[in-house]
């Protein structure tokens, strides 16, 4: 399925929503200012009636002045004239008090129509109207108030609408740019605010892909102090969950699988033990025994060959004890009396610390050790066991390679599995002999085992391991050596 990025959908959503809202604008400028404009002219013309009349009722000696200060502070034309009384010939005579348009013209004409139809009017009331007329004359439309101050003269205030309409479409063009800068400026900083959001949901998203991988180490840091800070809280402690469970989960899986297995095995196994530890304590028992009835009959009576008979003693008592420890050991494996405890941890730094315990026997033989000290590998098994089977490996590397030989360590994946070799130089394993190194007690060189104190378990208990994990192990004869090794689940699956 095609993704598509979350903060590109936001930007161009939040961005056609303020392109939407602009554009109204727009339209609303376009199809209403003209109104407003005229509108606000009428308050204007209002204005100006109000201002005229204070002036003429305060009787100022510069009221001319006044008016021309007005007239050209407001783009207005001001008639302002007086009736006479007398009558000629059925017509009224009006006297002119001030003007700055041309006498005769059509606001003249307006303003004595005024007159004439307001003769008895109230004034009172609404001493004058507003009107939109067009002059023939100048081929113009205008706006008109004609009215009647307190004092009794007449006024005509005229102002053009094609400067209004031309204000009306200066505004639009200038609303339309702004509105163009404003859309520009507007996605820039919607696309800022968007990555700022978005960026711990991808990082959220990252680490749930991470943990759809089973790597539970990822987590979310830098959370914001928000609901989408909860989130990734929320989800970092449901990774911690998550890798528990599945501990959990492997963990019961294995002794499930194992259970039926361990059930018809154990009679058997218990018969096997006792036969091989009677038959691997024959020696060890026939030599203590002996020496010590050399010492308590006087064979030697010297200092130096009692000491020695002591050391024999002492010698094959700690093999028996480290034989029975690794026979227990053994024992409850088979006997499916370990559980095997899935756990994750880095092998890379148990081969490192078994290697450091090591030291003095390679020093001892002179032997150099190649391994990538500085690489982690992350697995999933029983750490106790596997430290046991990789501690058997490195030991029977060191007591079987050559004086001034090597010991490489390598770590290889393979698909969900990591393969951990241990090689040695030195003599290759017999072919005929190589398939029965795992079996109890089996020595390939009985005289030069015992010589190192090899009891034969070792492997053994290799074999059981992995077999309780489930995991393959073998050995193979290579060029200058011989390698072991054992497979891990790198992952979480079972």
């Amino acid at each position: 399925m095609k993704h598509h990025s979350l903060r590109i959908r936001m930007t161009i959503i939040l961005t056609c929503m303020i392109a939407i809202l602009f554009s109204m604008a727009i339209v609303a400028n376009l199809t209403l200012s003209r109104y407003f404009y005229i509108g606000n002219e009428r308050r204007n013309l209002s204005g100006l009636y109000m201002k005229i009349n204070r002036i003429f009722q305060e009787d100022s000696v510069d009221w001319e002045f006044q008016l021309n200060q007005l007239t050209s502070n407001n783009d207005v034309n001001i008639l302002i004239e007086d009736l006479d009384t007398t009558v000629f010939d059925g017509v009224y005579q009006y006297k002119l008090i001030y003007t700055n348009m041309f006498k005769g013209g059509y606001m003249q004409e307006n303003l004595i129509s005024f007159m004439q139809e307001n003769q008895s009017a109230d004034f009172q009331a609404m001493p004058y109207s507003i009107q939109k007329n067009h002059d023939r004359n100048m081929k113009a439309s205008f706006l008109d108030l004609c009215g009647r101050l307190d004092n009794g003269y007449y006024i005509g205030l005229r102002t053009p609408i094609e400067s209004i309409e031309k204000s009306a479409k200066v505004s639009s063009q200038l609303n339309m740019m702004m509105g163009c800068i404003g859309l520009i400026l507007g996605s820039i900083f919607t696309y800022y605010i968007v990555t700022h959001i978005s960026r711990p949901i991808e990082e959220m998203a990252q680490v749930a892909d991470k943990m759809s991988d089973l790597d539970f180490d990822a987590k979310i840091v830098d959370l914001p102090p928000n609901e989408i800070g909860i989130l990734g809280q929320t989800l970092n402690q449901l990774s911690e969950k998550l890798e528990k469970t599945i501990s959990e989960l492997k963990t019961a899986n294995n002794e499930l699988m194992l259970d039926n297995e361990r059930k018809t095995q154990i009679d058997e196994m218990r018969k096997d033990f006792i036969s091989h530890v009677s038959h691997e304590l024959k020696t060890p028992i026939a030599i203590i025994q002996g020496y010590a009835e050399g010492l308590r009959d006087n064979v030697n009576d010297d200092a130096e060959s009692m000491e020695f008979y002591c050391d024999v003693i002492v010698d094959e008592a700690d093999k028996m004890n480290q034989m029975v420890r690794k026979l227990l050991n053994l024992s409850q494996i088979e006997f499916g009396s370990n559980v095997v405890t899935m756990e994750r941890f880095d092998i890379a730094e148990m081969i490192r610390n078994l290697l450091q315990a090591s030291e003095v026997l390679l020093k001892e033989k002179n032997i150099r050790v190649r391994f990538d000290a500085e690489r982690s590998v992350f697995v999933w098994a029983d750490e106790y066991m596997i430290e046991e089977v990789m501690s058997n490996y490195i030991s029977n590397a060191i007591n079987h390679c050559y004086e001034g030989g090597t010991i490489g360590i390598d770590m290889a994946d393979e698909a969900d599995n990591v393969r951990i070799s241990v090689f040695n130089t030195g003599d290759p394993i017999p072919e005929e002999d190589i398939d029965k190194v795992w079996i109890k007690f089996y020595k390939v060189d009985k005289a030069r085992t015992r010589e190192y104190g090899g009891s034969g378990i070792g492997l053994s208990i290799v074999a059981a391991t992995m077999e309780a994990h489930g995991k393959a192990y073998g050995v193979e004869n290579v060029d200058g050596g011989v390698r072991f090794y054992i497979e891990l689940d790198k992952s979480a699956e079972c």
